[in-house]
This record gives structure tokens, sequence and C-alpha cells, in this order.
């Protein structure tokens, strides 16, 4: 057998997670399936992601892939009649357990949405908001801004305007806006679900170069239709897909490796263009 598909096969596949034997994942999915009412919309999903890497989830409409990053910050919390099982560990930490604290976990965890949603105030009130709602002092409040927007290549851009409404950038711009408001906490772990699919090309690349630089901070899952997109900065990648009307894994593993040599036959056709 070609010695690429033979480890393909031991990694790929929705019944385990994708880290290597013996290495600690920052996150982990055992099981999990996440019911809306009396409709299951994700069922047995089992995934690890190592430290300081970026898992990207892909496949069809439909199939669960937001539902999952909801999850793993606890936004289904804020869905009536969401039911969640399972497991969902974040540095080994049980989350769905009753003692962990949403507000608390969301600082771990951050989130960037599809399209970019700045609050309707200044530059600088986007960040200073969340920062003083998690506690920081107002002594380090300025050096943290001009840390998190210079992380995400934007100081340069605002410095001069960082009063002016949020609003007035570009949509590329309020997107890295966005993307700094969530490093101001300082997360272990960032959520990205679509973040180009609004932007141009230009920009498109600018975020896919600063998520790629992020891997050295923080551990990132990112959801994206983008298969180019997935390929150029995924270190993991995980392909969901709808069985008999309930989503799931049907691919995991090292990006190599799916995009490569994947092994479900729906994984592989989808990830060809072949869609049946």
């Amino acid at each position: 057998m070609d010695p690429l598909v033979q480890l393909s096969e031991s990694v790929s596949g929705s019944s385990g997670p994708v880290c290597e034997p013996g290495i600690a994942p920052m996150l982990e999915t055992r099981e999990l399936s996440v019911t809306y009412g009396s409709r299951r919309a994700l069922s047995g999903v089992s995934l690890a992601v190592p430290r300081h890497q970026i898992l990207a989830i892909v496949g069809p409409s439909g199939c669960g892939k937001s539902t999952f990053l909801n999850s793993l910050n606890r936004l289904t919390d804020l869905t009536p009649n969401c039911r969640v099982e399972g497991s969902i560990r974040v540095d080994n930490e049980e989350i769905l357990n009753a003692d962990c604290d949403p507000m608390t976990l969301r600082r771990r965890v951050g989130m960037v949405f599809q399209k970019p949603n700045p609050f309707p105030l200044s530059i600088c009130r986007n960040l200073a908001i969340p920062l003083k709602e998690h506690g920081c002092a107002k002594s380090d409040m300025d050096s943290i801004i001009e840390e998190a927007i210079s992380d995400v290549g934007l100081w340069d851009e605002v410095k001069d305007r960082l009063n002016a409404p949020a609003l007035s950038l570009s949509g590329g711009q309020q997107q890295r806006l966005c993307i700094a408001r969530a490093l101001a906490l300082r997360p272990e772990v960032m959520l990205f679900d679509e973040p180009c699919s609004a932007l141009d090309p230009f920009s498109i690349n600018v975020v896919e170069q600063l998520i790629a630089s992020l891997r050295e901070r923080v551990t990132i899952v990112i959801v994206t239709h983008n298969l180019a997109q997935a390929r150029r900065i995924a270190d993991q990648a995980a392909v969901f897909w709808q069985r008999d009307g309930v989503g799931t894994v049907i691919e995991s593993g090292p990006a190599t490796l799916v995009f490569g040599a994947p092994q479900d036959p729906e994984a592989a056709a989808y990830l060809s263009g072949h869609c049946c």
C-alpha cells in the first residue's frame, strides 16, 4: 500500500481525534452532539487540535459546521431548546460542566464571525468596552489596545483617528478590528466562522496571512467554504457531512493527508470538486 494512503487511513475518519498519540490537544471534543428541540443537528463529533495549530473545517452548507463552532465557546447556550451532549475540553478542562462560567470561557475562546460586526462606536471604544467588561485595569487599557490593533496590522492605518467611528472603516479593516477586539482579551483559542466571505480579494489575502501568523500565539479553528484557503493555512482539516439529516465528520487528520489522500468517497468527491 502507498505509505501516504496507509498513514491517512490511520489518522482519518470520524471516530477519533486528529492529534498524534501522546500529544495533549489544546482543544478536544469527544462524541459531541447538538440538538435543537427535537432536531439533531450534529452527532458523534470527535476532534482534537494541537496547540498552536489551525484546524480548518470544510463541508457543504447545512452539515453543522457553524453549530460545532458555536458549541466550542458555548454560544449554543443562547439558543432556546438547544442541548449539547458529549465532551468539550479546553486545555484539558471540561467546559460543558455547570461550574464553567460562559463569560470566562468566551474570554479564553474568542470568536470572529462571517460578517464584520464592529460596535457602532469609535475604533478605540470597540476594544475598550470588552476590556472593561472583563476587568482590565484602566491604566493598562491604552497599551493593550495599541498592541492588539498593531497585531492585526491596523495601527498605522488608524492611529490618528482612534475616535473615528469603526463603521467608517473598510470591510477588511472592520474585520481586522474585530480580530483585534478578540485578541485584546488574550484568548487561548480563536474561532473563525467564514471570516473572509464578505471581503475583497486583497482583504482576503491580508486576513489569511494574519490568521496564519496567529498560530504562534493561539490555537485556531476556522470554518470555510473556500477549499483553496483551507489548503493554504490549515495544519489539520475536518470534512463535515450530512448523513440521515444529521451533521457529522467523515474525514479528519493532517491537512496534507485530508486534501491529498482522503479515504471517505464522499469526502474525496467533495474535495475534488465533483461532489455528488
